[in-house]
């Protein structure tokens, strides 16, 4: 599995052509075995024939014109000679070669009065060197062929080794090879033109989950990805209308809360002196900084800002420089140039709301810029108390403040961490918390990693 390429569209292509491969090769080796069974047969038949004729010519010539004779019929890879023993010895109960049944059709005798067979290797001695009258080599005995001749002699056919040519091979290859070809260029062809709508499908699935808006994806291809396209198309509108919805609905109450808290506060700073009136005015003002708060979130998400690459690096340093000029203890350390696809100012707002928190519950904040193959990390350091570890989730709900581990003194409303989640989980990445071994807090953004180019 480790060699099949990581991509559908490798994979089908890489499976498709091995299979067709696999079956141009078994339909090679079966027309080579069937041909080489036709080809063997014409061989033996007319080997046969040939015999046959020697051995009536050597019947009724003239002994004197039976050498020339024998080396006519000679040829480079077979020996006709006359020989007082057979070149092939007799087979005790063995089976009928198909030659031998040949010649006794042809001769009209006993398939037993015929030999033919390989010859042992201790009498390949007696029968080998070259053809008679034909130069060349000398090669090695392999088969034998023994008919009685005249005089009590023995016509002994031998054929000598003999290299197959396989130069037949080459038209055969070369159509095979030609169509395995074309094939493959079809077959990558068709699948990648199948493949291309999913691959364009997963690019906008990346883009909403970054928390782009993407546009709806051309329903193309085959019907289960028409059919797949238009369920992810159908389920990004609806989502991208139910986070509007809301984001609306969220706005217009906390936009519609301002008159009547404006109106409350009037009434209690109207009321006598007193406790309840300070702890009745600071209530309601609380109750409009969390309104406040609200309608800017909501505000802001509202906005729709659009997603582009930016220099990570450069973002840190400059919200540093913003918070060291409000006389906030912030460090940067070295911020390697890490460049991501991200909303800006939703970013550096959602790290500065967790910087200021770490001023202020820890004195002081270290920003840190890490990247590797999984993606960019903002580390934000600070030398606080640090949180029981029960709670490292549930300080992100909205409006939750841990005033039993934190400096109970420091204000804030509890939806500093909630919204800075919200943002850094709307480009694709998360936030979370660590004690760490030395004292204090460690806040890490995960963000993911910058998509493939093409």
């Amino acid at each position: 599995m480790r060699l099949l390429p990581r991509s559908m569209a490798g994979r089908m292509i890489a499976v498709l052509v091995l299979t067709l491969t696999v079956a141009q090769v078994v339909s090679l080796l079966i027309l080579i075995a069937e041909r080489d069974r036709a080809v063997e047969d014409i061989r033996r038949d007319r080997m046969a024939m040939r015999i046959a004729d020697a051995a009536r010519f050597l019947e009724e010539a003239p002994s004197r014109l039976h050498p020339r004779y024998l080396d006519s019929v000679s040829a480079h890879w077979r020996r006709f000679y006359l020989g007082p023993r057979p070149a092939v010895p007799a087979a005790a109960n063995g089976p009928v070669h198909p030659l031998q049944r040949r010649l006794a059709e042809l001769l009209g005798g006993a398939p037993t009065a015929y030999r033919a067979g390989p010859i042992p290797p201790e009498r390949r001695a007696d029968h080998g060197g070259h053809a008679r009258g034909r130069p060349g080599p000398p090669r090695k005995p392999v088969f034998a062929v023994s008919v009685p001749g005249p005089g009590g002699q023995w016509l002994n056919v031998v054929l000598l080794h003999h290299d197959h040519s396989w130069k037949w091979l080459g038209p055969p290859l070369l159509s095979l090879s030609l169509s395995a070809l074309a094939l493959a260029v079809v077959v990558v062809l068709l699948v990648r033109r199948t493949t291309r709508p999913l691959a364009r499908l997963a690019g906008a699935a990346e883009r909403f989950g970054r928390g782009d808006t993407p546009e709806a994806v051309p329903e193309q291809g085959p019907e289960d990805v028409r059919r797949t396209i238009r369920a992810f198309n159908a389920m990004q509108e609806r989502l991208d209308r139910f986070v509007r919805d809301r984001t609306r609905m969220l706005a217009a109450i906390s936009h519609d809360l301002r008159t009547p808290l404006t109106s409350l506060r009037l009434r209690a700073e109207m009321l006598p002196e007193g406790e309840g009136r300070e702890r009745m005015v600071a209530t309601l003002e609380e109750m409009q900084r969390m309104t406040e708060a609200a309608l800017s979130f909501a505000h802001q998400e509202g906005q729709g800002e659009a997603i582009h690459p930016v220099d990570l690096g450069a973002l840190l340093d400059s919200l540093c420089e913003d918070l060291r000029d409000l006389r906030m203890d912030v460090t940067c350390g070295a911020l390697e140039r890490v460049v991501s696809p991200v909303r800006a100012t939703a970013l550096k707002r959602a790290v500065r709301n967790l910087v200021e928190n770490a001023v202020a519950y820890g004195g002081r904040a270290r920003v840190t810029l890490e990247a590797d193959a999984a993606g960019p990390r903002i580390l934000v350091d600070d030398d606080g108390p640090g949180i029981p570890e029960a709670d490292a989730e549930r300080v992100f709900d909205p409006y939750v403040r841990l005033e039993d581990s934190r400096n109970p003194e420091t204000g804030g409303i509890g939806l500093g961490l909630a919204i800075a989640r919200d943002v850094v989980r709307s480009h694709g990445g998360d936030i979370t918390l660590a004690n760490r071994p030395g004292g204090g807090l460690r806040v890490t953004v995960h963000l993911p990693p910058a998509p493939e180019a093409g």
